[in-house]
């Protein structure tokens, strides 16, 4: 708070002393950190009244503090805890000159303390080349877009003041440009440029985003076609096996049916003793017999039947 006599604001200040083998003096980057934070939330409040040049004189004086650690927003994943994608839509609309600068005031606070805290600094990793390839889009807005995603959004001196201004100190454009002495015309045309750079930086995390996703699924599908297949390869290997079992099966038939006939035949071309009245008999099997082996060619030739049609059937629709 202000003093209520000379109306000035009061900190300590604090400065390590660095020596040969003295300690590493992280716990100062820690208070600058926290200072830094503070700071940004408090603009809104008691040090609204701050000129716009003061605020950055003060920021850039704890820009060492950021931790190393820091979540950048420079995934889809990271991008949804703070915009939505509507939200991301009004943005880019402004930023072609679509909607009144009022409409996106609402993000500009959100966007401020993203910037003003370092969330925008990293590079967005999964970036694709098409951004600044496709022929449909303007060439100067993918290049625009190509640089936020590599280098992070980066704003001019009048930028980070209008930005702290409107978003962090919440001030009218009016009010930031009279401040910074800016005619409001120019102050509501480097505002625009301002949301345009935030607006591609986040198309560019979107578009990463997508790609990714969309390199998911083609790794899912390669994959359950590569199951697909094996598991085909597995049917015809079964069905190959199955048949030659079943081929094996048929011959052993077949074997014992001419071993059984060729006994037979041996049987009947040997010389018959004169005393064996059993040789001379003209009726040699029985009825039950005759009706049991009939039977047991009946069932064969079913058999057969059975396995010809198995044998024709398309195994791999199954």
């Amino acid at each position: 708070t202000a003093n209520e006599l000379t109306g000035e604001h009061s900190c300590v200040m604090v400065r390590a002393l660095r020596h040969t083998g003295a300690a590493d003096p992280a716990w100062a980057d820690a208070f600058a950190w926290d200072f830094r934070r503070r700071f940004v939330e408090l603009l809104g409040y008691q040090l609204r009244s701050f000129a716009p040049p003061l605020v950055l004189s003060i920021l850039e004086g704890c820009e060492a503090g950021r931790p190393s650690d820091l979540e950048l927003v420079n995934s889809l994943t990271a991008l949804r805890r703070y915009v939505t994608a509507f939200d991301v839509r009004r943005l880019d609309s402004y930023a072609q000159n679509l909607l009144d600068y009022h409409v996106v005031m609402d993000l500009v606070p959100i966007l401020a303390r993203l910037y003003f805290l370092g969330y925008l600094s990293g590079s967005v990793a999964a970036t694709s080349s098409a951004m600044a390839d496709d022929e449909d889009d303007d060439t100067a807005a993918s290049g625009a877009a190509a640089a936020a995603a590599s280098t992070g959004v980066r704003l001019s001196p009048v930028q980070s003041a209008l930005l702290a201004a409107t978003g962090l100190q919440r001030r009218t454009v009016e009010e930031s440009a009279a401040d910074l002495r800016l005619p409001v015309a120019q102050a509501l045309a480097l505002f625009g440029k301002t949301v345009r750079k935030l607006a591609l930086y986040f198309a560019a995390v979107e578009e990463a985003g997508a790609a990714s996703r969309v390199a998911e699924e083609r790794r899912r599908a390669r994959e359950a076609a590569d199951a697909a297949r094996a598991a085909r390869r597995r049917g015809k290997a079964g069905a190959k096996k199955t048949g030659a079992e079943r081929a094996k099966l048929a011959e052993q038939e077949d074997d014992e049916v001419n071993g059984g006939q060729e006994a037979e035949e041996s049987d009947e071309k040997a010389p018959r003793d004169v005393m064996d009245e059993e040789a001379w008999d003209p009726v040699q099997v029985g009825l039950d017999e005759d009706l049991a082996a009939d039977g047991n060619a009946a069932m064969r030739e079913l058999r057969e039947r059975q396995r010809a049609l198995i044998d024709s059937l398309d195994l791999q629709q199954l």
